[in-house]
């Protein structure tokens, strides 16, 4: 049987399992040390609501390299706050992951973008968005007695 690995991978000299590991689920109290030891989030998803662990990962410093999603597009701008590369593309990652683990500029680059980008979204300020939404709409209901 032969294993084929994008170029990518050849050429950094990584290999699974030593360099490369494939997590799956991990417990919400695992996450801050998984991303301490981490160099870069590949995040290649086929299809995301939102993608929390882009967010968890750029809070924790890491520079991230994902599938090129339209919900990506709402709230990182490509090549400046983290790496996009077409769905399924497993050549692109790894070319791009690439580009991050050997490029310390940029990847110091990315990194500083995501932190922006995660404070951003942080819980205290969208709890103070939720906060202001629910006080707003408690002002636009009418008083008991009124139609």
């Amino acid at each position: 049987m032969t294993v084929t690995r994008p170029p990518g991978i050849i050429h950094l000299g990584l290999r699974l399992d030593d360099d490369v590991v494939l997590l799956g689920t991990v417990a919400d109290a695992e996450l801050p040390a998984w991303y301490a030891a981490a160099d870069v989030l590949a995040f290649p998803s086929t299809k995301e609501g939102w993608g929390l662990a882009v967010l968890e990962a750029m809070g924790a410093g890491l520079p991230v390299v994902a599938s090129d999603l339209p919900v990506f597009r709402e709230y990182l701008r490509p090549g400046r706050d983290a790496l996009l590369v077409p769905v399924n593309d497993a050549s692109a990652l790894a070319v791009a992951l690439s580009a991050v683990l050997g490029d310390r500029r940029l990847a110091g680059r990315l990194r500083s973008a995501g932190f922006a980008v995660s404070a951003r979204y942080s819980w205290a300020r969208s709890a103070a968005q939720h906060q202001a939404i629910y006080a707003a709409a408690g002002r636009a209901v009418p008083s008991s007695g009124q139609s």
